[in-house]
């Protein structure tokens, strides 16, 4: 692919901002929901997709085929009632495969993504049969960040780690059913000259091709050159490149949003702690921000990820 950037909008249909946007970005953030759903939602990439669940599988099975699914799977309590997944889709043997993508690293976030693999799960079960034998699932997280300990327990320090069933005493794993796979890029410091292995590869691009002007030299190949034809802005059309600048825009502000409540909250929860005692001056603050971010019309979900308070909290305070 050649490093020239290809003609974008007409000036008549953006405003300044778009313009701006779209001359100081050249290729779509993959780690940004709209982003993500351009390259990897689209049918016509399914190849694409296929090499991206092999790479984060590492073995531990081989995709060859996929069927996408719907990204909504209903629930059936209220901490549970519904979740709109990034990706969802099953391959030729019946495995299905949720793949997420996350700029933030959250508090009980492993214990989210189990959630989802539990609910999918739940899905294979045929009405009334409840002895099936249903396909695994493979919950994969693409995150900037890195997990943040969850009860007592420090997760892998690795790039790609994947975690499943075992049983404790024999340390063996008993069952293939759930299995969950976080790609934390946090640990991921490579530049393009030591990108050795596809899982490089990928990772270097998940991590950096949203601020990319043109393609690395080393980066070579059939594959690559497809990568980043179809990461090009200017290759969408009008609607779709205004719809990206749209979304994106939204989610800078989300994101602001919920940093700047989040600050001004634990900064009044320190100052309550010195009187009330720390963690009840934390505990009412968070769920100030959480208030405060549910008149913005932020998600509860994004607000549970963010403030630490448990999804049932959130929409408990969401009902009064």
């Amino acid at each position: 692919m050649k490093n020239q950037q290809k003609n974008l909008l007409p000036a008549n249909v953006l405003d300044e901002g778009a313009k701006r946007f779209l001359r100081e970005n050249r290729f779509i953030d993959w780690m940004s929901d709209a982003g993500f759903k351009m390259v990897f939602g689209n049918e016509a990439n399914d190849d694409i997709l296929i090499e991206l669940l092999n790479v984060m599988l590492d073995g531990e099975r081989t995709v060859t085929g996929i069927e996408r699914l719907p990204n909504e799977i209903e629930g059936d309590s209220l901490s549970l009632s519904e979740a709109r997944l990034d990706l969802r889709c099953i391959d030729d043997e019946g495995a299905e495969f949720d793949v997420e993508v996350q700029k933030k690293s959250h508090a009980n976030m492993f214990s989210r993504f189990l959630g989802y693999g539990t609910k999918l799960l739940g899905t294979h079960y045929a009405k009334g049969d409840v002895w099936g034998d249903p396909a695994p699932v493979y919950v994969i997280v693409i995150m900037s960040g890195r997990l943040q300990p969850e009860d007592g327990f420090e997760f892998d320090a690795e790039v790609n780690s994947m975690y499943s069933m075992c049983s404790l005493r024999r340390k063996e794993r008993v069952s293939r059913k759930i299995n969950l796979i976080f790609t934390q890029l946090g640990y991921f410091g490579k530049t393009p000259d030591q990108c050795v292995t596809k899982l490089d590869l990928w990772c270097y691009l998940f991590k950096h091709i949203g601020g990319l002007k043109e393609v690395p030299g080393l980066f070579t190949g059939e594959l690559i050159d497809r990568l980043f034809r179809v990461s090009e802005i200017a290759a969408y059309n009008v609607d779709e490149q205004i719809n990206y600048y749209k979304i994106a825009m939204d989610e800078r502000t989300k994101n602001t949003l919920i940093r700047d409540a989040y600050n001004e909250g634990m900064e009044k929860g320190m100052e309550k702690g010195l009187k009330k005692g720390k963690k009840e001056g934390m505990e009412e603050e968070r769920l100030a921000v959480a208030g405060k971010l549910l008149s913005s019309g932020v998600p509860a979900e994004t607000i549970a990820a963010a403030t630490g308070l448990t999804l049932d909290e959130v929409l408990a305070l969401a009902a009064k």
